[in-house]
């Protein structure tokens, strides 16, 4: 029997047997996340099963399996809320919640759109698809308004995952090992990979279903990328499985209550007694090893229980002292800029903007607030 099977095809044949056997190593892999291995388990197949339909449709395949046509119509809109799913269980709460359904409304509403056709007889099919060949691929209004709603829920989604990614390895970057931000900083770029295709992929869809263009060869050629993602992710599976199925810890602070008010007079009666600020080239780290704690401790107190950062933390210090020398009448001594060096400050435009933010007017104005 001759399949007639085009490049494309094999690729996207290749791919979904891919995904399928990612399906299975995720469904009965046993160590980290269970729930978010099922969620991307339940992805891969949805890969295999989309692969699967356009394969048939890319060749005469679908002459052979005509079955497999239309089966992937609806699963488009399943494709970014499990993405968003399995990062959410994989760097938050692990457990699955019943509003976590929600997200599962639009997949579930096409599902009862498309039925007719993905349960229509075989034959019927194949007339639909024959005659869609036939009409040069032109969508009817109605599916290119369904395409172009999915792509702005697929980047929406992606969209939100990339920022709570990124929020989250800020935090990880203060607090958690090298291993665990390493596997963050990798999701953060397999989302920016699907965010820029479908970003391509949104405006391609959209030039062409409104503008009655076609291009077979970008049309193609944007769906075999998912065949190259896959191979890259099996390889990471083989290679750095902790990558995958490692779960990654809640990030918890280091210390609560008392420890972190014991921490902050700590900090205050050094900063009083030492005046480490004065010193222009101080870092994080050398004042966290003054007061005896870790530097991702100091971090940690400064943002989350001082509300502030060590950079606004240590020139605020600084423009109080430089207020102190300026009451004192050092100014007739030294040069604005000089009261800015003596009080730690390198640069006399940051020293400007720091009085300013702390006392409401310039360095200038201030002294001759208190002459008069």
């Amino acid at each position: 029997m001759d399949f007639n099977i085009t490049i494309w095809s094999l690729l996207l044949l290749f791919g979904s047997f891919q995904a399928g056997i990612l399906f299975f190593i995720l469904l009965f892999q046993k160590h980290g996340n269970r729930v978010s291995q099922v969620i991307l388990a339940v992805l891969m197949m949805v890969f295999a099963t989309i692969m699967f339909d356009h394969s048939l449709r890319l060749s005469q395949l679908y002459k052979t399996f005509p079955h497999g046509l239309y089966i992937s119509d609806a699963l488009w809109f399943l494709l970014a809320p499990l993405i968003w799913l399995y990062l959410k269980k994989r760097v938050g709460d692990s457990l699955l919640k019943w509003w976590d359904s929600l997200h599962l409304i639009p997949f579930i509403y096409m599902s009862h759109l498309f039925w007719p056709t993905l349960t229509a007889p075989v034959d019927m099919k194949l007339r639909f698809f024959e005659a869609f060949l036939a009409s040069g691929r032109i969508h009817s209004w109605g599916v290119k308004v369904i395409i172009l709603v999915m792509m702005i829920q697929i980047i929406g989604y992606l969209v939100a995952s990339l920022k709570m990614l990124l929020q989250y390895e800020r935090k990880y970057r203060q607090m958690a090992s090298g291993n665990e931000l390493q596997h963050l900083i990798k999701l953060r770029w397999t989302v920016m990979f699907f965010t820029a295709y479908f970003l391509f992929e949104f405006s391609f869809s959209t030039y062409r279903n409104f503008a009655g263009i076609q291009n077979q060869f970008i049309e193609n050629w944007s769906l075999v990328m998912w065949t190259a993602f896959l191979i890259l992710l099996t390889f990471t599976v083989v290679r750095d499985p902790k990558a995958v199925f490692a779960s990654l810890k809640p990030i918890k602070p280091k210390f609560e209550g008392d420890d972190a008010t014991e921490l902050k007079n700590r900090l205050v009666a050094f900063m009083k007694s030492s005046f480490p600020f004065l010193d222009n080239s101080l870092t994080l780290p050398q004042l966290a090893e003054s007061i005896q704690i870790s530097a991702s401790q100091l971090s940690f107190l400064l943002n989350s229980h001082m509300k502030t950062s060590f950079y606004d933390f240590i020139n605020r210090h600084r423009v109080l002292h430089a207020a102190n020398l300026l009451d004192n009448g050092e100014h007739r001594k030294l040069s604005i800029f000089g009261i800015a060096q003596a009080s730690g400050f390198k640069s006399k435009a940051s020293f400007y903007s720091f009085f300013k933010k702390e006392f409401g007017v310039t360095p200038t104005k201030y002294i001759e607030q208190k002459s008069t």
